[in-house]
């Protein structure tokens, strides 16, 4: 699962280029922030793989969150998307290894190639058999159902422990983790875009047990599923 910071002060903005990267991209967690100070301070305490950010903000501007996330973090992949066709922008970001710099309005064409260099496509072709291919079509369509891997398996006419086997050995992850995982993405959308109560975003995203389900949402996000909603409701 890779996490992706998405950083720009217009909401509507946020919500076009997040829409975009849910539609284009697997295995993708989105945080957001309306500036680059907040967006600093996520990333003191969450790690991400890729951040996309515009560069004229309040309180912290693109250029400078770049510098300060760069000086800690050479891992990191950066895409700039920013409303001003000018050299003096794009040059102050130059030094800071930036993997592109893309022009608003977004075109999903441009972003799709940007951010397909270091995230996974939907429908790129996949070096993964039919069955496999099958299985994460169904858990994309049935997540949030009880979904036991003998269900699967019996789906694709498949022994269980094969299924299994093949199945991490072509996605990277066990079937019950990338289940999970999935689950956990839905429901930091529920707990960031609606006020549904926790232990409903639990059963919703296909977790009855909201104990245990507390406990995965620690583990993947590093706070407990009402801090996180606390957060996304000043913007990360």
């Amino acid at each position: 699962m890779k996490h992706v910071l998405l950083v720009d002060d217009n909401q509507f903005e946020r919500d076009n280029i997040r829409q975009q990267i849910q539609d284009q991209f697997l295995d993708v967690v989105i945080h957001e922030a309306d500036n680059g100070l907040t967006a600093r301070r996520f990333t003191d305490a969450h790690p991400i793989d890729v951040l996309v950010t515009d560069i004229k903000m309040p309180l912290m501007d693109g250029v400078e969150l770049i510098k300060q996330i760069r000086f800690v973090n050479k891992q990191v992949k950066i895409l700039v998307i920013s409303g001003y066709d000018d050299f003096a922008y794009a040059r102050g970001v130059l030094p800071y290894d930036v993997s592109d710099y893309l022009l608003k309005p977004v075109n999903g064409v441009e972003l799709r190639d940007a951010l397909g260099k270091f995230l996974s496509p939907k429908d790129a072709p996949a070096a993964v058999s039919p069955p496999v291919a099958q299985v994460l079509q169904l858990i994309q369509a049935e997540y949030a159902t009880n979904l036991p891997l003998e269900y699967v398996a019996d789906q694709v006419h498949l022994v269980p422990a094969y299924l299994g086997s093949l199945f991490k050995k072509e996605v990277g992850h066990s079937f019950s983790r990338y289940l999970n995982q999935l689950r956990l993405q839905k429901a930091a959308e529920l707990l960031s875009q609606t006020n549904i109560r926790v232990v409903n975003v639990a059963a919703f995203v296909g977790i009855n047990d909201p104990s245990y389900f507390g406990k995965l949402f620690r583990q993947e996000y590093g706070d407990t599923p009402a801090n996180y909603r606390k957060k996304q409701g000043q913007t990360v």
